[in-house]
C-alpha cells in the first residue's frame, strides 16, 4: 500500500502541465506547457511572488479582424486531481459568435500553487 501511495505522489508531482513543474527545475527535462511560462520555474515564483496568488495574462495571437465581439472559455482544476471546463479556442469562438479572430488571449489564475488553477481563453474578433 505504501508503494502505491509513493508512486501516486511521484506521478502527481511530475505530471502537471501548468503551475510549478518539477521536471523543469532546475534542469529542463520536458517542454514548459504553462501558459505563463516563467511561472513554471520555482525561482521565478520565489523572486516575483505568486506562490499564494498568481494572476497573469498573455496575448498568444494577433490577427487582422475588427474587435467588436468577445468570446470566453475557461477550465478549472483543484489539486491537479479534479478538472472541468473547456478552455479551447473553439469553445471561446463559439461562445462569442466570433468567426474571424483578431486576438487570442490566455489568462491564468492560481491559488496556493496546486490548490486551484483557472485557465481562460479570450477571443476578440468579428463575425
Amino acid at each position: 500500500m505504501k508503494f502505491y501511495i509513493l508512486i501516486s505522489i511521484i506521478i502527481y508531482l511530475l505530471s502537471n502541465c501548468s503551475g510549478i513543474n518539477l521536471r523543469n527545475n532546475p534542469i529542463k527535462f520536458s517542454p514548459n506547457m504553462n501558459p505563463s511560462s516563467e511561472y513554471a520555474e520555482i525561482g521565478t515564483v520565489i523572486s516575483k511572488g505568486g506562490f499564494f496568488f498568481h494572476q497573469d495574462s498573455s496575448i498568444l495571437y494577433i490577427g487582422e479582424a475588427d474587435l467588436n465581439r468577445t468570446g470566453r472559455s475557461c477550465a478549472q482544476s483543484f489539486f491537479y486531481l479534479l478538472a472541468f471546463g473547456d478552455a479551447s479556442i473553439d469553445a471561446a469562438r463559439v461562445n462569442g459568435a466570433v468567426t474571424k479572430i483578431g486576438i487570442i488571449e490566455q489568462q491564468t489564475t492560481a491559488i496556493l500553487g496546486t490548490v486551484f488553477h483557472r485557465h481562460c481563453t479570450i477571443i476578440r474578433g468579428d463575425k
